[in-house]
């Protein structure tokens, strides 16, 4: 990924669940991308592909049952995401 990536966005969400994903953040993820729990579970976090991975092994570095208890709330909800045409995603009810 080129550049980080921050600031808060409030799209709306249609009657078949799906939002508008920013320009923006499409620009710098490119096709393909993760969504998951933020780490307090009031925030979505999105990763590109390769930072996902590197996530994914930052949390399997962690042992025992914290790391067990961690993955589960973190990764439960995880997501790839591909947006359509007009630069939508589905978001799934967890």
């Amino acid at each position: 990924m080129k550049e980080p990536l921050y600031g808060t966005y409030n799209p709306s969400i249609d009657a078949k669940g799906r939002m508008s994903f920013p320009n923006k953040l499409r620009d710098i993820l490119g096709a393909e991308f993760y969504l998951c729990i933020g780490h307090d579970s009031k925030y979505i976090a999105v990763y590109s592909p390769d930072e996902f991975e590197n996530y994914c092994e930052k949390l399997r570095s962690i042992t025992g049952e914290i790391g067990t208890q961690l993955r589960r709330e973190l990764l439960a909800g995880a997501d790839k995401q591909v947006p359509d045409k007009q630069g939508r995603i589905f978001l799934a009810q967890h």
